[in-house]
């Protein structure tokens, strides 16, 4: 997904791999979250993550919408 214009966002539910790439000189990343940052919270091994997510070990609640634009 190609998030180049200031008024577009995206929402993440949990438990989505996401990389952040080929970002312009001027971008600006923003990360909003309910709980304080806390790296054991992540998983950064990919097979890791896949092994988890094919478990459904984890809890979360997911609306359907994996990823979801978001306009303001």
């Amino acid at each position: 997904m190609v998030l180049d214009r200031p008024d577009i966002g995206l929402h993440m539910a949990p438990m989505i791999w996401g990389t952040q790439y080929r970002c312009t000189a001027d971008a600006v990343l923003v990360v909003l979250a309910f709980d304080p940052y806390d790296p054991d919270d992540y998983i950064r091994d990919h097979d890791e993550y896949l092994a988890e997510v094919r478990a459904g070990s984890w809890a979360g609640g997911d609306s359907g919408h994996a990823l979801r634009p978001v306009r303001r």
